[in-house]
């Protein structure tokens, strides 16, 4: 037991039986608010409460839709774990796509932006950085108890139905998100530092 954040701390390999047990287990009693699978400040995964004074914000990055798949060369990500770059998986997550790749423009990414930043505001959530690319978002959020999850998903869609008002078709981004988590202010600064630098 860590006595700093009061939680259990589990090798990556050793990661998967503790979800599958987690997520059996909250099928039969779902665990008490806040509590749930993190990651350390050493990226290891934990059990334990998010907020517990240590977690003071978080990066969300997410891509578009068909711009980055499983095994491109630039390193992609499934169930938590980094895949290495894989021609043919590329070749084959290609042929399953349902749609075109998305590549924001410069006016759509303006939409994007402004839609984020409201709907943020909108929903009392601390945005301290945001940064719009053809190709994926970063956001930096101050922690305030909330889910991370529902947090992602109102970003994202508040993106989603700014573009499908103006007449875009289509998926607009890829499956889930990636989440940084930062446990001191200075770790928040960096975030922060990371996606005001991120420009194209």
């Amino acid at each position: 037991m860590d006595k700093a954040f009061g939680l259990i701390w589990v090798s990556e390999e050793s990661c998967w039986w503790l979800r599958g047990l987690v997520m059996f287990i909250g099928v039969l009693r779902p665990p008490p608010q806040g509590w749930g699978l993190y990651q350390s400040p050493a990226g290891q995964a934990s059990w334990g409460r998010e907020s517990m004074g240590r977690t003071c914000g978080y990066m969300l990055t997410w891509g578009t839709y068909g711009m980055r798949l499983q095994g491109d060369e630039r390193g992609s990500i499934k169930k938590g774990k980094k895949l290495e770059a894989c021609g043919g998986l590329v070749r084959a997550n290609r042929e399953m796509q349902s749609g075109a790749a998305v590549r924001l423009g410069r006016s759509q990414k303006e939409v994007v932006r402004a839609a984020i930043v409201d709907c943020a505001l909108k929903a009392g959530e601390r945005l301290l950085a945001i940064a719009v690319q053809s190709n994926h978002v970063h956001v930096v959020v101050g922690s305030g108890g909330k889910d991370v999850g529902r947090i992602a998903s109102r970003l994202k869609n508040a993106g989603y139905f700014s573009l499908r008002g103006q007449g875009f078709e289509g998926k607009l981004w890829a499956r889930g998100y990636n989440t940084k988590f930062c446990f001191d202010e200075g770790s928040l600064r960096g975030r922060i530092g990371y996606v005001e630098g991120h420009g194209e």
